[in-house]
């Protein structure tokens, strides 16, 4: 049991989520403000063009009613009108990250699924950036029997997927010919429409937070585990949250 007051300003269903199971797990949760309020969870992440705190005003009208000694939970935190609050930044945690990365890249199957022309066993698809998303995804996809070709701009990477037996190759040298699927991970421009004009029956699926993939046909794939598995994601913020109050509790 903890008695840590928790007010969840969130209003996403993942976060909703991870306030019901924090509940259960003995913490208070409050929908509404009180004075003894310790922790404030806000979306993940919390600031930005998709959330509802988008705009300053937003943002300074839920610091105005939160008390100062208040620790914020959240995601991509870091805003001059934070500067003064206590934080816990789930986007700079690793082992959220890994743990999200994962679930992402079980909604991306889906996504894939749905778009490919082909069977899983018979798809040749090309990976762009050997993040932690890329690397997640890739090894689902090997497992359920495609070819899968990485496209990496570190040298170092390229030579850790030839240990790994994966097709490798660097990002200036990609040719787009002869994949069923293309997918970006690399939050960065690499393939323009012409590079991409000959790949109609190709299906293109960007999970970058800045798009890789400039053609009309792309499907552009922000924030997923929210979408597709929200009761996933509910649950890892949840357990991470729990995991850094119990952490500065100690």
């Amino acid at each position: 049991m903890d008695d840590s007051l928790i007010f969840c300003a969130g209003t996403t269903p993942a976060v909703r989520y991870a306030a019901d199971i924090l509940d259960k797990n003995g913490f208070h949760i409050t929908y509404e403000l009180h004075s003894d309020v310790q922790y404030v969870l806000l979306d993940i992440p919390s600031l930005g063009p998709d959330n509802h705190l988008r705009s300053g005003e937003r943002l300074q009208a839920l610091l105005d009613v939160i008390p100062e000694t208040a620790t914020i939970i959240g995601g991509n935190m870091d805003n001059p009108m934070l500067s003064d609050y206590r934080k816990i930044d789930l986007l700079k945690d690793e082992s959220y990250l890994m743990a999200n990365a994962r679930i992402t890249a079980y909604c991306t199957l889906q996504i894939i699924g749905e778009a490919l022309p082909v069977t899983f066993e018979e798809a040749n698809i090309l990976m762009i950036g050997w993040g932690r998303i890329g690397k997640a995804l890739s090894s689902l996809l090997i497992n359920l029997g495609a070819n899968v070709t990485v496209a990496s701009r570190n040298k170092n990477k390229t030579e850790e997927l030839k240990a790994l037996e994966i097709n490798a190759v660097h990002i200036d040298n990609i040719s787009t010919n002869g994949y069923d699927a293309i997918i970006n991970t690399a939050p960065a421009p690499i393939l323009s429409a012409e590079a991409l004009n000959s790949c109609l029956l190709t299906a293109k699926i960007d999970l970058a937070s800045i798009k890789g993939l400039d053609a009309p046909d792309v499907i552009w794939a922000r924030g997923l585990p929210g979408i597709h598995a929200p009761k996933s994601s509910g649950n890892l913020i949840a357990r991470c949250i729990e995991a850094h109050i119990k952490e500065t509790c100690l």
